[in-house]
């Protein structure tokens, strides 16, 4: 899902409303180094909790429950924030579409030395081992997703990928099959 700010932001917030546009242009424009990229400085945790907010609507029309755990006194990070809204906006879509109804999706965030750590968690199927290398690349797909019949074309993730790292950060994966996955964005703080 890729979000498209609707006209008349308020606060200084950035406002974002799930839109179904074509992924592949914008992940070819990355990819080529076309994507005119607006980094800035962002208050990390307001930043972080209008995405959160705003989700939890299409959260609660599917029945999961997000919960939204913020360290106090998180420094700023330079951030794109429309690109990294679609990022953190696309792991709150995947673990919904992942997990079973009613099951919690928890979002943190922490600072570890000079980086803020964001971490969307699930209790969904997991991904297999020998699939997490993988799943990060342009048309792929677990095998759990196509058995499954979840709906997708494997760009997400590598849209997230692309760009955390053009923030100068990194994205880890941490999951069990059966037990959900958590994908952690590592952004280094403003300053860093």
């Amino acid at each position: 899902i890729l979000m498209q700010r609707p006209a008349g932001s308020f606060d200084g917030r950035v406002a974002f409303r799930a839109v179904a546009p074509d992924r592949l242009p914008v992940v070819g424009r990355i990819e080529e180094g076309a994507y005119a990229w607006r980094l800035e400085p962002a208050d990390t945790a307001g930043f972080l909790r209008a995405i959160v907010e705003d989700f939890r609507r299409t959260a609660e029309a599917r029945d999961r429950e997000v919960t939204c755990d913020i360290e106090d006194g998180l420094p700023h990070i330079q951030a794109d924030r429309e690109a990294l809204s679609r990022a953190v906006w696309n792991l709150l879509e995947n673990a919904v579409k992942y997990s079973p109804a009613e099951s919690p999706i928890r979002v943190a965030a922490r600072r570890r030395e000079n980086a803020v750590l964001l971490a969307v968690e699930d209790e969904g199927a997991g991904i297999p081992a020998a699939e997490r290398e993988r799943i990060f690349q342009k048309f792929v797909r677990g095998a759990d997703a196509k058995t499954a019949g979840v709906r997708g074309v494997g760009i997400g993730l590598a849209l997230v990928k692309r760009i955390v790292e053009a923030h100068g950060g990194s994205v880890r994966l941490e999951s069990r099959p059966g037990h959900g996955s958590t994908f952690t964005l590592v952004l280094p703080c403003l300053g860093s």
